[in-house]
């Protein structure tokens, strides 16, 4: 999951094609925007993976080797690579994009095989997307959280390019939300964000969380 969004923001960043390297700017931000929470030097894991990391062990947290091992070495991964992701040839460090056809294998390789599990709700991928940003651009004189949730939506959708097709995939929409969670509020990835983010670096808003 996490690494297919990275591998989204970094094409909008640069649409001409990633580079999976640990000194390519555009990769870092995309890096940077969807796992970090720390940019102190001495935090000992700075990166988190939001999804499925209640369970996780270090509840997903991931130290600073995962600039260059992380969604670099996986998206070069032969699983990503023969459906999902093509890799240009003869270059040093080559480039990568998305291939024709890649949403049928999306939701195999983005989500766990459990099927009793509660799939990622796109209200909370958003959330922890603006989670260090102000977003009074985006949410104006929104009050009602159920709002307030579409708006950082529609503009995390735009963010990474996002299409319907691919958000169905990987992400639970309205009509996928499990009965097992409540909103707003009440989804794994608002107590992952409450418990895992440090203060210094929390939003400038609330969801009521």
């Amino acid at each position: 999951m996490i690494n297919f969004l990275i591998l989204k923001r970094a094409l909008i960043l640069d649409p001409a094609g990633v580079k999976f390297s640990s000194v390519d700017q555009k990769f870092q931000q995309a890096i940077d925007e969807l796992t970090l929470r720390s940019k102190s030097e001495t935090y000992p894991r700075p990166f988190v993976n939001v999804f499925g990391s209640f369970k996780a062990k270090g509840l997903g947290t991931l130290s600073p080797k995962y600039r260059s091992n992380g969604p670099g070495d996986t998206l070069r991964n032969s699983a990503w690579t023969q459906r999902v992701v093509q890799i240009g040839e003869g270059e040093t460090c080559a480039t990568a994009k998305l291939k024709k056809g890649y949403i049928s294998d999306l939701q195999r390789l983005t989500l766990v095989k459990d099927k009793k599990r509660p799939m990622p709700f796109i209200e909370d991928v958003a959330v922890w997307f603006f989670r260090s940003s102000d977003v009074s651009e985006i949410i104006g004189r929104l009050t009602d959280p159920e709002k307030i949730e579409k708006a950082l939506v529609k503009s995390f959708k735009q963010e990474l390019g996002l299409t319907e097709e691919e958000c169905g995939a990987p992400l639970a929409l309205d009509q996928y939300h499990n009965e097992y969670w409540t909103k707003p509020g009440g989804s794994l990835c608002h107590a992952v964000i409450d418990v895992l983010l440090p203060r210094s670096s929390r939003p400038k808003w609330s969801l009521n969380c």
